[in-house]
């Protein structure tokens, strides 16, 4: 296939981004999955057939005799089996198919046009009352995900996107301060923390460094002033988050479970991580329980009660030490190949951040697939040694 055409599927496949994720709400045919499993299939045989890289013909064949014991292991229906395969090999494979991909700039446009139908559907859902709340009427919560069917994912593709957004829309102020300004009200609507946090964490690191700039070459007194405006405005950030839905969910979830002190281990975990860490304590009791085999490859899902929803510790525990040794490989090699600039590497922290705070990143294929736009985007020539995988 051609430079300009495999460009040209990748422009079309990330504007489809929203519509596919919507399309798991509102239909009950498996339209996201299909044409997510054939980019897979894209990726996979557009590696194989042009790149003839002993090391990619490894790694795929390293997974294939994972994924075989593991399911051999597992009892497992077809439809799990297909899911399987389908989280364990999207990370990697669409990682190594951007790496070796040539740059374009369109595609910086395709993820601003992502963005705003992202934001469209959300906010036409609500606006028309159509789509669903994120927590049951008797947890108390407020939070809204409109026809998306994982507010954690979506909380994580927004914020990629706006953080790429904002960056590409420097130079059109109006424009970025009208997508910021949806963003918050979507936040403000699904009252999740790391949506909130995504954004704020966003506009931080674009406009502290120009502040800090301006701090060093400022006199004494213009400093002085620079201090007190900072303080004000934390303070004045500080009253008007007490007026969001995620201070309400934050202060109904530590009422029920009785925290009183922000700084104990209990709001930590109760509050923060949603009693994430109390479900690792039990998974991690019943996979130290388990048989040598069940360690090495894995329980799969149907042995836990809940999952964790930290990365890291449900791909140790659904795939074991081998599919955890292998999901880390590939970013040990990705990181040994790929001179990140800073921006492209903070892009990286967010990601891998709200892996380990709300989970559904490494093993979502809708939210892996931005650590291989991020390498895109980093103009994946820029290899150490000047060399290709």
């Amino acid at each position: 296939m051609k430079k300009n055409n495999i460009i040209n599927l990748i422009f079309i496949f990330i504007i489809l981004f929203p519509i596919l994720d919507a399309s798991v709400v509102l239909t009950t045919l498996p339209i996201s999955t299909i044409i997510r499993g054939l980019f897979l299939i894209f990726s996979v045989t557009y590696l194989v057939k042009n790149k003839h890289n002993l090391k990619i013909i490894g790694f795929l064949s390293l997974l294939i005799v994972f994924l075989s014991i593991y399911l051999f292991t597992i009892n497992y229906s077809i439809y799990e089996i297909i899911t399987s395969v389908f989280k364990l090999f999207y990370l990697p494979f669409t990682c190594l198919l951007f790496m070796n991909l040539d740059y374009d700039k369109k595609i910086n446009k395709s993820l601003i046009i992502s963005l705003i139908i992202y934001i469209s559907i959300y906010l036409l859902s609500y606006i028309f009352n159509f789509g669903y709340n994120n927590y049951l009427e008797e947890e108390g919560k407020i939070g809204f995900r409109g026809v998306f069917n994982s507010i954690n994912e979506l909380s994580a593709i927004l914020v990629i996107l706006y953080y790429y957004a904002y960056n590409f829309l420097k130079d059109k102020k109006v424009t970025l301060i009208i997508i910021t300004i949806l963003m918050l009200i979507i936040s403000y609507l699904t009252g999740t923390k790391v949506l909130l946090g995504g954004i704020l964490l966003t506009i931080f690191i674009n406009i502290f460094p120009v502040i800090f700039n301006k701090f060093k070459k400022s006199s004494a007194k213009n400093r002085l002033i620079i201090i007190i405006s900072g303080i004000l405005t934390i303070t004045l950030l500080g009253y008007l988050f007490t007026l969001t839905n995620t201070y309400y969910n934050m202060k109904i979830q530590g009422e029920f479970f009785k925290v009183t002190n922000v700084f104990s281990y209990e709001f930590l975990n109760r509050v923060l991580f949603n009693d994430r860490l109390t479900f690792l304590n039990t998974n991690l009791d019943i996979y130290l329980n388990s048989d040598i085999l069940s360690k090495i490859f894995g329980l799969g899902t149907s042995k836990f009660p809940k999952l964790v929803e930290i990365d890291i510790f449900d791909i140790w525990f659904t795939y074991g030490i081998i599919g955890l040794l292998l999901i880390l490989s590939i970013f040990t090699y990705i990181l040994k190949l790929v001179k990140f600039n800073k921006y492209n590497l903070f892009g990286i922290i967010i990601l891998i951040m709200i892996s380990l705070t709300s989970g559904h990143v490494l093993l979502s294929p809708a939210v892996s697939i931005f650590f291989g736009i991020i390498i895109y985007l980093n103009k994946q020539n820029l290899l150490r040694k000047n060399e290709k995988i």
